[in-house]
């Protein structure tokens, strides 16, 4: 009680004893729990609950603890389900409410991986259309869903890797800001000898301290040293340098080799490497590294960087294309099509449930009899439009006599009949290739038209004739096309290209233009500079070129820039203001 009274008067904050609680372990005997609890003037509690919607006690059943998440996840479709909503207004909710509901929990605790598997399968339920009680068939699992839409997902969140993503915010901040409370009681309990990246998980330890370790093999994969003097940075131990995925230095120490941080291959006066020292130490490859890595002038402390971002900063972003389930889904082994013309739908203005319709044909994932015949759903095979040949995703928008006539009497004047292939995604591939923008989004609603027309037929025994398919497709992309020009969204805004001009600085200013170029082929860069004063005389000026492999923004910052040149140019500009 001393003690909450002292915080008290040191804080200006007053403790409310009548909401507070405490819990006692199994070993303290009952009258000693009254005793404590009547000092206090607190209630005695079994568990301890929640505090900011956290659990303030996690025991050993993590799956237990974080069970409501599951039941927080029906609630909500319980909601919107009373509700009749369109795919694309599915997505919306999935990825706008659903995924941010375990966001905050997934930023402090490694979630159990069965509990992230249950949270995807129910969301996967909704988009295909079930609840918790109906199951109806789910076309594509969803680890193809979680991928970008680039590789032919959706872009929903793989959770697990989400998670670590999340937690991968708390080891960067425990790393970049060692001085900070939270970094120096943890380095004082966990880590005493090394850092986030190094550290040992031993027993005990807090739940908290065990999730943000686990996040650590995810920072391993982009986090290096920024070399500012050396000083800090081991040769051989530390991840610094660039280029390599590794980012450590794979050449064997030589025999006798006293070298120990990165400073000793700094050349202090001439603030450049010590070149012959570095070509003799590492391997050709490293060595070429080593020498095309520029060095900063203001001799800063090294620090860390994120190697997966131009500003070096990590990101949950970044960090979620880089974590294990994300980064097999982008190296080409288990992502869907990766291919042109299926990219394109996403960039084309059309409605979002025209787009998710036709990416669901490119994917062959769309409720043919066909397909659901593959799904062992017992259904006649004959198109309900032409009633001669089995309805596949390319005879429902391509080769149906329905279709062929829409598409030969459509503006585009298709001849599918002509096209190779028969497959939906090689058709709209082919018509991608050869297409702009425009026609393509009218190829799009015409397969949404068609589609509609498919699903009349064969529930209200509706015969539609392909002109009126086409008159009613030309009608709809008008007026969608006038209602997005007149809110001012979607269109492309064509914009006059205005000449660039030099703007001159305030008086007793100076301005420095600067420039960077590279050459891929040469393995060479090159930049320039021009310092003008406010009324445009020129005080300096200055061109530089370096060998090595140097990024492109790299060279647009000028951080390629040499220390020798950046002293002649600011002592220039002296010279010409004084």
């Amino acid at each position: 009680m001393v003690i909450l009274r002292g915080y008290e008067a040191a804080s200006g904050q007053v403790i409310n004893l009548q909401k507070s609680s405490i819990t006692f372990s199994n070993n303290v005997q009952q009258r000693t729990r009254s005793c404590i609890s009547t000092v206090l003037g607190m209630i005695e509690v079994e568990l301890p609950g929640r505090y900011l919607g956290l659990p303030t006690y996690i025991g050993r059943s993590r799956t237990t603890v974080f069970s409501g998440l599951k039941n927080r996840f029906w609630a909500r479709i319980s909601e919107w389900r009373e509700q009749p909503l369109s795919r694309a207004g599915r997505e919306v909710l999935i990825k706008s409410v659903l995924q941010s509901l375990p966001t905050y929990l997934m930023s402090l605790f490694l979630l159990p991986a069965s509990l992230c598997t249950d949270l995807e399968r129910i969301m996967n339920r909704y988009w295909w259309g079930g609840g918790e009680d109906d199951h109806k068939i789910h076309w594509m699992e969803w680890k193809k869903l979680a991928t970008s839409k680039r590789t032919g997902g959706l872009g929903f969140r793989a959770m697990r890797d989400f998670n670590l993503a999340m937690l991968g915010k708390q080891g960067w901040r425990l790393l970049t800001y060692p001085d900070s409370l939270a970094a120096r009681l943890m380095k004082a309990k966990y880590f005493p000898r090394s850092d986030v990246l190094h550290a040992e998980l031993k027993s005990p330890c807090s739940f908290t301290w065990r999730s943000i370790w686990y996040s650590a093999t995810l920072l391993k994969q982009g986090c290096r040293r920024l070399i500012g003097d050396g000083r800090s940075t081991k040769i051989w131990g530390d991840p610094w340098l660039p280029g390599n995925m590794q980012f450590y230095v794979q050449s064997p120490r030589p025999h006798g080799c006293d070298l120990r941080f990165v400073s000793e291959l700094i050349d202090e006066e001439t603030n450049s490497w010590r070149r012959d020292l570095v070509l003799e130490t590492f391997t050709a490859h490293e060595a070429q590294l080593i020498l095309a890595m520029p060095l900063s002038w203001m001799r800063r402390e090294d620090s860390w960087m994120w190697h997966f971002t131009k500003h070096g900063n990590y990101t949950v972003k970044s960090g979620y294309y880089r974590a294990p389930g994300m980064a097999r889904s982008h190296d080409g082994s288990s992502a869907s099509s990766t291919v042109f013309g299926g990219n394109r739908i996403w960039s084309l203005n059309i409605p979002e449930k025209v787009r998710l319709l036709v990416w669901s044909a490119y994917q062959n994932v769309i409720p043919t009899k066909d397909n659901l015949h593959k799904k062992h759903v017992d259904v006649d095979l004959e198109c309900p439009l032409c009633g001669v040949e089995r309805e596949s995703v390319f005879h429902c928008f391509v080769s149906c006599s329905l279709a062929r006539a829409v598409w030969l009497g459509c503006p585009l004047n298709l001849r599918v009949s002509e096209l190779p292939g028969d497959d939906f995604a090689n058709f709209f591939d082919t018509t991608a290739s050869v297409l702009g923008a425009e026609q393509l989004e009218l190829v799009c609603l015409l397969c949404w038209n068609l589609w509609t027309c498919r699903n009349a037929a064969l529930w209200n025994n509706s015969r539609i004739n392909p002109q009126h398919i086409i008159q009613r497709t030309m009608h709809f992309m008008r007026e969608y096309r006038t209602a997005i020009l007149s809110r001012g969204r979607g269109a492309a805004v064509v914009q006059q290209a205005s000449e660039t001009r030099w703007h001159p600085p305030d008086p007793g200013f100076i301005k420095l233009n600067v420039d960077g170029a590279i050459s891929v082929q040469n393995r060479c860069f090159g930049m320039g500079a021009l310092a003008r004063n406010h009324a445009g005389a020129v005080l300096a000026a200055m061109a530089c070129k370096g060998q090595g492999a140097v990024d492109a923004a790299v060279a647009e910052a000028c951080k390629s820039i040499s220390a020798e040149t950046c002293r002649t140019l600011a002592h220039l500009i002296n010279l010409k203001i004084n």
